[in-house]
């Protein structure tokens, strides 16, 4: 079962063929007073989400399912405190960045592995559109999509250990870390609003054999650009979360972004872009100018 948000503030499990939604919105509410998709809420239900997760699995046998296709889905991690993405945890994605920037120094830092913040107003849900921002386009940078898993933390935590890593994550899904191209801050270049699409839904931990060995695809108008995998990064998951622990406390509902393949490329208005992960599904968007 997937966990959904829906645009009228509502919480519910999505069946595993990703086609049918039941509300659990009262699950929630009844628990931790105040709407399901109010802060207080959302942080209490990924703290807790363990106990939360059974109470829904046992009322779903007895609720109401809807067609996914009958309701709007959204972004599906809400208001993290922070949104931390690593980078450089792919050899093929350095090469190819260095084979674009022959001039950069082959030891320069942005070739290293790290991790560094995006703006929580970056993000945007599935079938939303990627509004490229006017000025970048008209100075003629590149603005490039990079498709990556990515971990919703459960309870977080301040310097955790491997073996405590796995049990602080709620569950993962899938991240674009759409990116201007070109020199200066990284957290700036991939900060802008609707640079970090996420969804369609989260897939809860627990439900993940090895969040290590995902297949991960990404097409831009049905052509495949990317196809990779999570067991090409040079740091697994749970390393990603301890090294992040490490620096900040990870607080529940945060999201971690956990590095992009080969194969990133520039995005134009017009098209339509498709990102795939193994277990999880499909986060379909759009991408046009941002005319706002």
């Amino acid at each position: 079962m997937f966990i959904a948000c829906t645009a009228d503030g509502g919480i519910g499990l999505v069946d595993d063929a990703g086609s049918t939604y039941s509300d659990m919105t009262t699950v929630v509410s009844e628990r931790y007073p105040g709407h399901g998709q109010s802060k207080f809420c959302w942080r209490c239900f990924c703290k807790h989400f363990s106990a939360l997760h059974e109470e829904m699995l046992a009322v779903y046998p007895n609720s109401e399912r809807m067609p996914v296709s009958s309701i709007l889905l959204a972004n599906p991690v809400v208001s993290p405190s922070k949104i931390v993405a690593a980078s450089a945890n792919s050899v093929s994605h350095v090469k190819e960045m260095q084979d674009r920037s022959p001039k950069a120094p082959p030891t320069s830092w942005l070739n290293d592995f790290d991790v560094f913040l995006k703006a929580p107003s970056s993000m945007i849900g599935p079938g939303a559109d990627v509004l490229l921002p006017p000025a970048v386009v008209a100075r003629g940078a590149e603005v490039h999509h990079e498709v990556e898993l990515a971990v919703v933390m459960s309870h977080g935590g301040f310097r955790l250990t491997p073996e405590e890593a796995r049990g602080a994550i709620l569950g993962y899904t899938i991240a674009l870390d759409v990116t201007e191209r070109g020199l200066g801050d990284r957290s700036r270049r991939k900060s802008y609003d609707t640079f970090t699409p996420v969804g369609p839904w989260i897939l809860p931990d627990a439900d993940v054999a090895d969040p290590n060995d995902l297949a991960i695809t990404m097409s831009i108008d049905g052509r495949t650009v990317q196809e990779t995998s999570t067991a090409e990064l040079i740091h697994n998951v749970e390393s990603i979360v301890c090294y992040a622990s490490e620096r900040m406390t990870l607080e529940p509902g945060d999201l971690i972004l956990t590095g992009a393949g080969p194969g990133t490329g520039p995005i134009q208005a017009g098209q339509r872009l498709s990102a795939y992960i193994q277990s999880i599904g499909t986060l379909e968007l759009g991408v046009q100018i941002d005319e706002r």
